[in-house]
Formats: structure tokens, C-alpha cells, sequence
């Protein structure tokens, strides 16, 4: 009669046979019997083992890798090292200028396709004059519902 709580591997070690012995016998005979560790977490990894399987999956050898770019808020994000990311828009106008922006300049999509990052789509505009420039469309497009007799917000409920 077999004790439940007795581990394959120790059955292998009492028989002088490999795990794989004593599963293959147990399933021939329908027996059960617990196949892992009593945490159930399996056989653990060396620290080295650990340090290759993590480096093989980083950076350019990570199937997700996309080169370094990514996207954030509708914006694409390059990586430029020591993982530190920046948008995209900014990069291409700060070489474009051959200068960093600085926090009080703002660079605005005249297509406002967020991802079309295109020097010829881009300017260099303050945080001020940008809001102004949104404000403005949004009046201009309220301004076209109210003339056109569309209800922006529905009534009733």
C-alpha cells in the first residue's frame, strides 16, 4: 500500500531508478501519486541558470522588441538609453533645430496625427500659444454645431 504523500522523486531515490521509471509504472498500474514538490513549484533554476535564460531575453533578443520605440498616450516613444524615453515629435524637431527644447516649448501636429512625426508636419510652439491654437478649433467646431443645428450633448434620459 502507497502513502499519498510520498514524492515520485523520493520513490525513484528509494528504488534506484529515475522519476520517469516510476511515473510510467504508476500510470501502467493506475496509481496515483504526487509528481512534484509538496509546494507544488517543481524543480528550481540556478541563480546562473536564471542570470542566461533572463539575458537572452532582453533587449534586441526579446521577441516583443520593436527597436526601441514604443507608444504612450497616442505619442511614439523612442528609448535612448540607460531606459530613458522620450517622444518622438521632440527628438526629431530638437535635431531638426540642432538644440534641446525646452519645457515651455511645445511642438504641435499641424495634421494633428499624433504619430506622423514628419519635420514638415511639426512646429515649435509655447505651451500658451498651443492651447490657444486647440481653443480655437474647438470654438470653430462648436461654433459649426450650433449653425448646423447639431446637439452636441443628448437630453433627457
Amino acid at each position: 500500500m502507497l502513502d499519498n504523500d510520498v514524492l515520485q522523486k523520493d520513490m525513484a531515490d528509494m528504488a534506484g531508478v529515475n522519476r520517469r521509471t516510476v511515473w510510467r509504472h504508476m500510470k501502467k498500474y493506475g496509481l496515483e501519486c504526487k509528481a512534484r514538490t509538496p509546494d507544488n513549484t517543481g524543480m528550481k533554476h540556478r541563480q546562473a541558470t536564471k542570470d542566461k535564460i533572463r539575458k537572452s531575453q532582453t533587449g534586441t533578443n526579446n521577441s516583443n522588441y520593436n527597436g526601441g520605440r514604443s507608444t504612450q498616450d497616442g505619442y511614439i516613444i523612442i528609448n535612448v538609453g540607460n531606459n530613458v524615453w522620450k517622444l518622438e515629435h521632440r527628438l526629431v524637431m530638437e535635431q531638426h533645430l540642432g538644440r534641446e527644447l525646452s519645457t515651455e516649448e511645445h511642438v504641435h501636429h499641424k495634421d494633428e496625427i499624433t504619430t506622423n512625426n514628419n519635420i514638415d508636419n511639426l512646429e515649435v510652439m509655447t505651451n500658451s500659444e498651443h492651447t490657444t491654437l486647440h481653443n480655437n478649433k474647438q470654438l470653430a467646431v462648436d461654433a459649426d454645431r450650433k449653425y448646423f443645428g447639431i446637439n452636441q450633448h443628448k437630453k433627457g434620459g
